[in-house]
């Protein structure tokens, strides 16, 4: 499912009775949310634009985040220093710095060798043995290739398991305690980790959804296709990052607004839908 270049046209669907109906129509652009990455002087690393949402979204249990992302090549040109792995939060809450929490990231943007690149997760407490499960789905090309790629991120408290999904498949499964507990410690965030070291992400995010509950196979299925305001569950909270203009982004659902330190950029982008209009 991965989306590069400007498509001719755009699939329209239709639900129909249990059935997913799909017609070719006329492709349109999207307003997507560009985060441009921290920055460098001489020893000094500045975390760029971002997003601290200011709330402890209640997820201690089972949850499901879900994102688009299209990383920028830009990612690779100024890192922090202090780490060989040169990490970057795309969207968490907690995880870096050993609190407990959960996240999405880029990793290991770190030398001229592509082999370990990749886009992961973590989810961790802090005590406990074990205190973390993480893995980082690994591609050679997907700190160069701007093509968007959407990730789906499931801790399903009831069967002791963490699954992550890429492009609506499952590329990952372990075994994660159901006696933890996932009590944030640090505020949701987006395009960067406040609980501990990293970098800034650099690159596009789009409708960041949360839900606290383990969504399914076929909801990991349908969710890229459909976008999460038309799941039969609901989300707990979701950030489109359409705003398309201004330093303001919306979480949908309770209707509150965040304001963003640093600068956003928006951009109009012809190879990205973010669902079926359904």
């Amino acid at each position: 499912m991965t989306r590069q270049g400007k498509p001719p046209t755009a699939l329209v669907c239709v639900l129909a009775g249990a059935g997913l109906l799909l017609f070719a129509g006329p492709a349109q652009a999207e307003t997507v949310c560009f985060f441009s990455g921290g920055t460098r002087s001489g020893n000094s690393y500045t975390i760029g634009p971002r997003i601290d949402s200011g709330k402890k979204f209640n997820l201690k249990d089972s949850l499901s985040m879900s994102a688009w992302v299209r990383v920028s090549p830009d990612i690779t040109t100024v890192k922090p220093f202090g780490s060989s792995n040169y990490g970057a939060a795309i969207a968490s809450q907690g995880f870096f710095g050993a609190e407990t929490g959960f996240g999405i990231a880029a990793w290991k943007f770190d030398t001229a060798d592509m082999s370990d690149d990749g886009i992961g997760f973590q989810v961790r407490v802090k005590s406990g043995n074990p205190t973390i499960v993480s893995y980082r789905h690994l591609d050679e090309t997907i700190f160069t290739a701007g093509e968007w790629h959407h990730y789906l991120l499931v801790r399903d408290k009831a069967e002791g398991k963490v699954r992550y999904y890429v492009d609506g498949s499952l590329v990952n499964e372990q075994d994660c305690p159901a006696t933890w507990d996932l009590t944030p410690s640090r505020n949701f965030a987006i395009a960067f980790n406040p609980a501990g070291p990293g970098g800034s992400f650099c690159g596009h995010i789009a409708d960041i959804a949360l839900w606290d509950v383990a969504l399914g196979a076929a909801d990991a299925e349908l969710l890229p296709l459909i976008g999460p305001k038309n799941m039969s569950e609901a989300p707990v909270a979701f950030f489109p990052l359409d705003e398309g203009a201004g330093n303001t982004v919306h979480e949908v659902v309770a209707n509150t607004a965040h304001d963003a330190t640093g600068t956003l950029q928006w951009e109009e982008d012809a190879s990205f839908f973010r669902a079926l209009p359904c």
